[in-house]
């Protein structure tokens, strides 16, 4: 999972993402001035558990160390993970000498 916030986060407490009574701790790996990436690999049981929900909740903290959580819509979730992707790129990497 990656998510892309802006960088007014405490970042050293990454990001707890919840998905119904389940959660996961996402960490920060990098910033830049407009925006930080928090990226991690996700357990398939909760990829499973957001094909059925309809919602789930990032919490971060703040730089002011105040909690703060936004609810994410997955309204089609199921249709994109299970189906053919809208688009592929073909790029392949050439060996140089």
């Amino acid at each position: 999972m990656q998510l892309i916030l802006p960088p007014v986060f405490f970042v050293p407490a990454g990001v707890k993402v919840r998905f119904g009574d389940d959660s996961t701790d996402i960490p920060y790996l990098w910033c830049v001035s407009n925006a930080c990436v928090a990226a991690g690999r996700i357990e398939a049981r909760l990829v499973e558990q957001m094909t059925a929900l309809e919602q789930f909740i990032i919490e971060c903290i703040d730089t002011s160390l105040l909690g703060i959580s936004a609810t994410i819509p997955l309204a089609n979730f199921q249709e994109a993970h299970e189906g053919a992707p809208t688009r592929s790129f073909n790029e392949a990497l050439e060996e140089t000498q």
